[in-house]
């Protein structure tokens, strides 16, 4: 099955704000309400009572909020704005066009000034440390979904989207790796090249979909039989290849191959019916044919055709004469 590919919004996009838990409202909204709300509180305090309010506190916990929510060019706009109102407010109040509502000294001992005061500083700290909690969380959400869909992509860009087994280049690179733990423990490498024989008559006969059912079946099939150092992978079509590793004889690896030639011949249960296929596999071995991983590959290929020509559903071992069409069975 193929894996869904969801391509996260950049943080940077403030035009399509990120969706906080669950959805149901944003970073961006609550951020423009609680902006609003803060500046409109600090210029109403600004123009009515001057510096005798709390208002500058609210004015600069706007441009806080707008620095830490959005950017720091919209925090110094805020910023900047407040700076205005409040050159403006102290203009109009020292020049007698604005005046304060009660006196000052009546203001400083009123006991409901205090409470309101008292109010205003602590709601003001709680509300502004749990929109950076918010922004935190989300943002932290944000990651966390971007690594995982990376991780997505990664194996999308590796994996073969039907089967879900690697690659050409993963096997590469997989069989490299084995030849270079078998060069050092003085063990075996096998590579397996396995051809599905009567894949196009199923494919011809009940489509596609049908042809992918049976490769996912053949895909879980190969699974089962291989050990956890081992590696399977789909290189196309209906083309497999297996990696196996720390082999002590040749014989390790055809007893691989005729399980898995047993295996796969075994009747599949699809959607159109019951069909059968078989396995033509060519083996080489290392250090026997090859120590690198190309010449490998050739060889157990070249084994393959060989086993094709010799009937299918069988398996030839690659022999030093296979770059001539030469090869010898078990």
């Amino acid at each position: 099955m193929a894996w869904p590919v969801h391509i996260p919004q950049s943080p940077g996009n403030r035009r399509d704000c990120y969706l906080f838990i669950q959805g149901k409202t944003s970073i961006c909204l609550q951020g423009r309400v609680l902006l609003i709300v803060f500046y409109a509180i600090g210029a109403v305090g600004i123009v009515t009572l001057g510096l005798l309010g709390a208002g500058l506190w609210w004015l600069v916990m706007s441009s806080l909020l707008a620095s830490t929510l959005y950017s720091l060019r919209f925090g110094l706009a805020i910023a900047a704005s407040a700076l205005g109102m409040v050159v403006l407010s102290g203009f109009a109040f020292t020049t007698g066009l604005l005046t304060l509502p009660v006196d000052a000294n009546t203001y400083a001992i009123s006991a409901t000034s205090w409470i309101s005061f008292l109010v205003a500083a602590s709601i003001m700290p709680f509300v502004v440390f749990q929109s950076i909690a918010i922004f935190q969380k989300s943002t932290l959400d944000l990651v966390d979904e971007i690594d995982r869909q990376r991780a997505e992509i990664e194996i999308l860009a590796t994996h073969d989207y039907l089967t879900e087994l690697p690659q050409l280049n993963l096997a590469q690179d997989r069989l490299q790796m084995a030849l270079r733990e078998g060069h050092r423990s003085g063990t075996k490498v096998a590579l397996l090249f396995i051809d599905l024989d009567g894949f196009k008559e199923v494919n011809d006969r009940y489509g596609h979909d049908a042809g992918n059912q049976v490769l996912k079946e053949v895909a879980k099939r190969l699974l089962r039989l291989l050990r956890d150092v081992d590696t399977a992978a789909r290189i196309g079509g209906d083309e497999f290849v297996l990696v196996l590793g720390n082999l002590k004889t040749k014989e390790n690896a055809a007893l691989v191959a005729e399980r898995l030639i047993a295996d796969i011949s075994r009747p599949m249960d699809i959607s159109e019916g019951t069909v059968s296929v078989g396995a033509s596999i060519g083996i080489a071995l290392s250090p026997d044919n090859a120590n690198d991983h190309k010449s490998l590959w050739r060889a157990a290929d070249l084994a393959m055709y060989a086993a094709k020509e010799a009937g299918k559903n069988c398996f030839r071992y690659s022999s030093e004469g296979v770059s001539n069409n030469s090869v010898r069975e078990i």
